[in-house]
């Protein structure tokens, strides 16, 4: 099974590849493909995940970045590309729901490459949407995911939190490195109470200028491995959907 999650991601990649010379390095666009650009793609066979079936002989069809149309048999528009792919099995994107592509570096520069090569990663093991639920100091991931919508690097459709929102002493990686990109009682893990919370969410809209997409905020049982000791310190769910009522 692994080969068709590798060819849908090359396929996701080289699509979008398509809109632009190689030569036009670090220009926004240059990995979104045209709005009239469109392809053709001949599946041998196609996993439909709302049915769960394996369909044979279809067609996709792709205009700039949507798919407009599947079936067995449809019209190929005239000077569309063709990606002929008879011979393979073709699936959707998947989506992971619970990511961190900061994984490490001692510079802030370090790590946001170290991040975007992961994202890049997650794209060619057939992700084609991710969520980052931590950034683990700072905001580089809303940085990464604008670059990527801007079309000037390749990377998966990312939703970002940014830095979690965690009551005191509940962090599970616990790093007293120096380098950490900490935000103050936001990255130490100060956030106790409904109130505390909405002010520690709109302060990080402030600060990532309105551009993160959901915030993140432990609570009980949220995490497998929490022991009962710190259980304890962890938000209630009623704490959670209170603090949501005002995200700034």
């Amino acid at each position: 099974m692994k080969w068709p999650l590798k060819l849908c991601a090359v396929f996701v990649a080289g699509v979008a590849g398509l809109a632009t010379p190689p030569a036009q390095a670090q220009v926004a666009g240059k990995y979104l493909a045209p709005r009239d650009q469109v392809v053709a793609i001949r599946a041998g066979r196609l996993f439909d995940a709302r049915s769960g079936a394996m369909l044979t002989n279809q067609v996709v069809l792709v205009r700039g970045d949507r798919i407009t149309d599947v079936g067995p048999g449809l019209a190929i528009p005239s000077g569309a590309l063709v990606i002929d792919l008879s011979n393979a099995t073709v699936m959707p994107g998947m989506i992971d729901a619970h990511v961190h592509i900061n994984t490490g570096g001692v510079s802030e520069a370090q790590r946001t490459l170290i991040a975007l090569a992961n994202a890049q990663i997650d794209l060619a093991a057939g992700f084609t949407t991710v969520l980052d639920m931590d950034s683990r100091g700072g905001y580089n991931t809303v940085d990464i995911r604008d670059q990527i919508n801007s079309g000037r690097v390749q990377g998966p459709r990312m939703q970002v939190v940014g830095q979690s929102l965690n009551p005191r002493a509940t962090n599970y990686y616990p790093d007293i490195r120096p380098g950490r990109f900490q935000e103050g009682s936001i990255e130490d893990k100060d956030v106790n109470g409904p109130a505390r919370a909405r002010r520690r969410a709109r302060g990080q809209a402030a600060r990532r200028r309105l551009g993160k997409d959901l915030h993140h905020a432990g609570f009980r049982r949220h995490h497998a491995h929490v022991d009962t000791r710190r259980e304890a310190d962890q938000f209630a769910f009623d704490d959670v959907r209170r603090s949501a009522g005002d995200r700034g």
